[in-house]
C-alpha cells in the first residue's frame, strides 16, 4: 500500500486529506510540524510527502530542503500546497526545495488525487527499476 505523509498545520484540512486519500486506497497520515514529519519520513520512508508552506516550526520549503539533503529520502516525490499567493514563495517551492509540484490551495480534489498517484508510480518505478534502497 502506498503512503502518503501530509504535513499540515491546519488539522481539519490534515484530516480531510488523509480522510480523501485512506477512500482512495492509500495509507495517509499526518503530522502538524516539521520535526514530527522528519521523524516519521525517517522511519517509515512515504512514497509522498504533501508539504504546507507555513508550518509552525520551520516552513515546508525548508522541510524540503532537508528531505533531499538525505541520500535515503532526497528521491521521495514532493508536493508543496500553499494559501499564500507570492511570487517568491512559488520559486522558491519549486526551484530551491526542489518540489515535484507546487499547488496553491484551495486544490480540487481530482487534481492532488491525480498528481499524486502519478508521482508516486513514477517514484516506484525508478526505485524498482534500479533495485534502489531508498
Amino acid at each position: 500500500m502506498d503512503k502518503i505523509l501530509i504535513v499540515e498545520d491546519e488539522v481539519i484540512i490534515a484530516n480531510i486529506l488523509k480522510k480523501f486519500f485512506e477512500d482512495k486506497g492509500y495509507l495517509a497520515t499526518y503530522t502538524e510540524t516539521a520535526d514530527a514529519a522528519l521523524k516519521w519520513i525517517d522511519n517509515f520512508r512515504p512514497d509522498l510527502l504533501i508539504v504546507d508552506v507555513g508550518l509552525p516550526d520551520i516552513n515546508g520549503i525548508e522541510l524540503c530542503k532537508e528531505v533531499r539533503k538525505n541520500i535515503r529520502t532526497k528521491k521521495i516525490p514532493i508536493i508543496i500546497m500553499t494559501g499564500i499567493n507570492e511570487i517568491d514563495t512559488k520559486i522558491k517551492g519549486s526551484v530551491e526545495a526542489c518540489a515535484n509540484l507546487y499547488l496553491q490551495k484551495p486544490v480540487e480534489p481530482q487534481k492532488i488525487l491525480e498528481a499524486a498517484g502519478k508521482l508516486i508510480d513514477n517514484y516506484k518505478t525508478e526505485k524498482y527499476r534500479f533495485n534502489l534502497n531508498y
